[in-house]
C-alpha cells in the first residue's frame, strides 16, 4: 500500500468561501453510506488518510456526516474504495452529487468480497431464529442455495 496522498478531484469548481463546506453534508435521516453519494464518501476518506491523526477517524466522519459512526460499518466501506479501480473511482467521482454518483450504485458495481457468502450466512441465521421461534422452517445446503447440486 502506497503511502502518498492523493488529492481527490472534485466534480465541480468549488469558489474558495465556499471551502469552509465543501465535502460536509448535513442532513436528516439517512442510512450511512448507501443514500450518500461517492464523492462525499471519498472526500472525507481523503481528508482521514491525510490527516495527522491529531483527529480521529470518528472526529473527522462525524464533520463529514452528523450521523452515530459505526466503525465497522465504516472500515467495510473504507476498504471497498481502496479495493475499488481507479477507473470505477474517478467514474463516481465525475459523476458527483447526482443519483448516478450514490454510493448505492457503487457498491452495486463493486460488489464486496465475499457478498455472496455474507448473504448466504445471514439466510441460514434468519432461518434458525425463526426455527427457534417454532415456525416452520426449511432446511437448505448451501449447495442447493446456491444452484449446486
Amino acid at each position: 500500500m502506497s503511502n502518498e496522498s492523493h488529492a481527490i478531484p472534485s466534480a465541480t469548481p468549488v469558489a474558495e468561501t465556499d471551502m469552509h463546506t465543501w465535502g460536509k453534508v448535513k442532513t436528516g435521516p439517512k442510512s450511512w453510506p448507501a443514500d450518500f453519494h461517492a464523492i462525499d464518501i471519498a472526500n472525507c476518506l481523503q481528508e482521514i488518510e491525510s490527516s495527522d491523526h491529531k483527529e480521529t477517524v470518528q472526529v473527522i466522519f462525524k464533520q463529514h456526516f452528523v450521523l452515530p459512526f459505526r466503525s465497522s460499518t465504516f472500515y467495510d466501506h473504507q476498504d471497498h474504495w481502496k479495493r475499488a479501480s481507479l477507473a470505477t473511482k474517478d467514474a463516481f467521482m465525475l459523476a458527483g452529487q447526482t443519483e448516478a454518483g450514490l454510493w448505492v450504485h457503487f457498491m452495486a458495481a463493486n460488489p464486496a468480497r465475499d457478498a455472496a457468502l455474507k448473504a448466504a450466512h445471514q439466510w441460514i441465521a434468519r432461518s434458525m431464529i425463526l426455527d427457534d421461534k417454532g415456525d416452520e422452517s426449511h432446511e437448505i445446503s448451501l449447495d442447493e442455495s446456491s444452484g449446486r447440486e
